[in-house]
């Protein structure tokens, strides 16, 4: 495979990371609006179910996010040793950062609509 080849490979897979993470940031705003919203009036049954398919869809696009921008760390590794005097910004530390930043995104959300459901209880 041709250098172009691998950074154009790196290039898509660090795009997909990003807009995996853009997917993600949506369905956590559209989360916190229906919890804003409509959280204190929903029932037991209702919650449970926007939970587990938040928490569910959520895994998922983390899932992708992090694969991608890991994958993306491969193809670069393989850049660097094909052209060792070129600079290929990448670092395994932005995906721990990503990952960290979003499950606590995601806690914090959850938490959000437990708090809509139980005002009063700090």
């Amino acid at each position: 495979m041709t250098e172009y080849e691998l950074q154009e490979l790196a290039f898509t897979a660090g795009g997909l990371g990003i807009n995996f993470s853009a997917l993600l940031i949506t369905l956590i705003s559209s989360y916190l609006v229906v919890a804003y919203v409509v959280g204190s009036d929903l029932t037991g049954p209702q919650v449970t179910l926007i939970n587990v398919l938040f928490l569910f869809t959520s895994s998922l696009f983390l899932y992708g996010a992090v694969s991608s921008l890991v994958k993306q760390l491969s193809l670069v590794e393989k850049l660097r040793i094909l052209n060792p005097e070129d600079y290929f910004p990448s670092n395994p530390l932005v995906v721990i950062a990503v990952t960290g930043i979003f499950l606590l995104i995601i806690l914090a959300s959850l938490h959000f609509m437990w708090s809509v459901r139980h005002p009063g209880g700090e």
